[in-house]
């Protein structure tokens, strides 16, 4: 950062806690993202540039690049940047946040980059795991308002809309290998109720009524 003063936010490599390297970034979500991640098109065609999607399946974070989204787990940030974009959007709440700082720090002018030289190790998932069904939804509404702050009504309702068939598709497939595999009948129970939680949430007609708002 000291070589390259246009960067304005630097992070590292992700190392899990079984020393394997994880994603450390996304690309900023687009519609035909959604669509990909709703019909594991993205994770069917991993390493292709037209099907990496916004979890940018095709990209093995093994090379320093300029990217849109650094995962919110660990971040640098230039002083001079951090001043002029300002700090996090309180109004997000455990997830998002990530998202809408690099999307104004790009709008601001900075470059945003991934540096894997430096790497550091994350507990991911530590605040989630005794209530996943809560933090999933939460996730989700995190997304839709990162959605409604960048993007347009027509927008924001097939956004609504491919949620609601990557949400059905995953209530109908776990439910097929909870009646048909015993031994992952726990697993499969539990991501039943978190994507059926999810379905009803963008049901919800709360969620459309804001969505009217816009």
């Amino acid at each position: 950062m000291e070589q390259q003063p246009t960067i304005g936010l630097l992070g590292p490599s992700w190392v899990q806690m079984d020393g394997r390297l994880h994603r450390s970034g996304m690309r900023f979500p687009t519609l035909w993202h959604v669509f990909l991640r709703a019909l594991f098109l993205d994770s069917r065609f991993r390493g292709s540039r037209f099907f990496g999607g916004f979890l940018m399946k095709d990209f093995h974070f093994d090379r320093t690049t300029d990217i849109d989204v650094l995962n919110g787990w660990f971040w640098m940030a230039r002083r001079e940047a951090l001043n002029q974009v300002g700090p996090l959007d309180e109004r997000f709440f455990m997830y998002g946040e990530d998202l809408d700082w690099c999307k104004r720090f790009h709008l601001a002018g900075w470059r945003v980059v991934f540096y894997p030289e430096a790497r550091a190790l994350h507990y991911g998932g530590a605040s989630s795991k005794n209530a996943p069904a809560r933090f999933l939804v939460e996730k989700q509404r995190a997304n839709l308002q990162y959605w409604k702050k960048y993007h347009g009504r027509v927008s924001l309702f097939f956004y609504l809309l491919i949620g609601c068939l990557g949400y059905a598709i995953r209530v109908m497939g776990w439910s097929v290998v909870y009646l048909t595999q015993r031994s992952s009948r726990h697993r499969a129970g539990i991501e039943v109720q978190q994507y059926l939680k999810c379905l009803r949430w963008a049901l919800d007609f709360s969620t459309l009524n804001e969505w009217r708002k816009q």
